[in-house]
């Protein structure tokens, strides 16, 4: 967008520079005003292409909400966009979708999952899910969530409520309001571990199985 802009600056600065002294003011009046009007025509050809990158950004890097507000053209764009970084993308009819590379694949804009990793976990109500999926690790398989929008607050909360509901074993806890920060590591008296880990108004959250 900005080398577009430039390039209709320039441009605008030569046809200018071009007319001849002697020009009425009239006449270079009518020349800056034509240059002038063709700028927004030409920089609007460059808007949908700029935005469909804006979205295929957000979604990538989990910070899209939902799907279904676009329509099957825009879809097909962000497809392509999303390809060009290596990814595919799949539309789900219920607004989600899932979008994968060769290191996986990550549900999007499907909200909270019930699965059998949630079993018995509280929903999470405040925020915005944005981004899940299944893994594993060292520790064993696991599915994890990608929350947004969240203050220290509404963690803290859940993590109280965490604690309510058995998660006692207590591995590892930080909750520092100053810090906008909250670590919170715990499994119950089964031994389903939960990690969660929060900083400034995001936060990830690891149920294994």
């Amino acid at each position: 967008m900005k080398k577009i802009l430039l390039l209709l600056i320039a441009c605008a600065m030569l046809l200018l520079c071009a007319c001849d002294e002697d020009t009425p003011k009239v006449e270079e009046d009518q020349n800056k005003s034509t240059s002038q009007s063709s700028a927004p025509s030409e920089e609007s050809t460059t808007v949908p292409s700029q935005r469909i990158e804006h979205i295929a950004e957000k979604l990538e890097n989990g910070m899209l909400e939902n799907l279904d507000e676009y329509n099957e053209e825009e879809k097909e764009q962000i497809k392509s966009a999303v390809e060009k970084d290596g990814y595919t993308l799949e539309f789900k009819d219920d607004g989600s979708g899932v979008l994968s590379n060769e290191e996986g694949e990550w549900t999007v804009a499907a909200g909270w999952v019930e699965n059998e990793y949630t079993e018995g976990i509280p929903v999470i109500d405040f925020g915005t899910v944005t981004m899940s999926m299944e893994d594993e690790d060292s520790k064993g398989n696991y599915y994890m969530f990608l929350i947004r929008q969240a203050n220290f607050l509404e963690v803290e909360n859940y993590v109280e409520t965490l604690g309510q509901i058995g998660y006692t074993d207590v591995i590892s806890k930080v909750v520092n309001q100053s810090a906008n920060a909250v670590v919170f590591e715990a499994q119950n008296s089964n031994g389903k571990r939960i990690e969660l880990g929060y900083s400034s108004n995001g936060f990830t959250f690891k149920i294994y199985k």
